[in-house]
């Protein structure tokens, strides 16, 4: 009786490797995404705290322990957003953009645009930036 050939198989896929190569595959830069969805929803629900607290704004104001605690969280993101920019070496993603317009467009929403703190203001500037070494890149071959 004849005898098969040996085949050797690939080695199989684990969880943990699925798991590792699924990690890799994320956007370097998601912090940039994080960043953006934690101030966007803090500022949601501190605007959301002030239509609810129809009394003298001592819980969802500034100065209120829930509204100081959505407020810091959307300080504290628009501060890391600043961190982050300042050492991009590349132009953000599309995603990223997207993001960050959310930002942008919440920031005037809540602020009004006309009082903008230093982090706010500098933020705008990054994002300014940012889009414009996006659209040079994306509209680069475009003749």
């Amino acid at each position: 009786m004849a005898k098969a050939a040996r085949v050797h198989s690939t080695p199989r896929k684990t969880a943990s490797k699925k798991a590792a190569e699924k990690k890799k595959a994320a956007p370097e830069r998601s912090e940039i995404i994080k960043q953006s969805v934690i101030y966007v929803q803090s500022v949601a629900a501190f605007n959301a705290g002030l239509n609810a607290d129809h009394g003298d704004l001592k819980l969802a104001g500034c100065g209120g322990s829930l509204g100081d605690m959505a407020f810091d969280s959307a300080e504290q993101a628009i501060s890391r957003k600043n961190e982050i920019s300042q050492t991009l070496n590349q132009p953000l993603s599309a995603i990223e953009m997207k993001a960050e317009a959310a930002v942008c467009a919440a920031m005037m929403e809540f602020e009004g645009g006309n009082d903008l703190d230093e982090e706010s203001r500098l933020f705008v500037k990054h994002f300014a930036r940012e889009a414009v070494a996006y659209f040079h890149v994306a509209t680069m071959n475009i003749p």
